[in-house]
């Protein structure tokens, strides 16, 4: 195996775990709280949201029917 082929199987197999790691299941959050005590993160709300006018918890509720990202 030359460092060419070498080289081309680490990054493969880096690649692959890497894959692995982000499919992982989305974590549905119950509340705004408990998504700021499992992530850290204060949920903020998108500029369109407030223009709509809809509520903190309506907001919250459409990013996690979004998948929460």
């Amino acid at each position: 195996m030359d460092n060419f082929e070498k080289l081309q199987k680490i990054v493969t197999d880096a690649m692959k775990n890497q894959l692995k790691t982000e499919s992982r299941p989305s974590v549905k959050y119950s509340s705004i709280e408990e998504y700021k005590r499992v992530t850290g993160k204060r949920f903020r709300m998108t500029r369109e949201q407030t223009e709509r006018g809809v509520s903190r918890e309506q907001a919250f509720q459409e990013f996690i029917s979004k998948g929460g990202k």
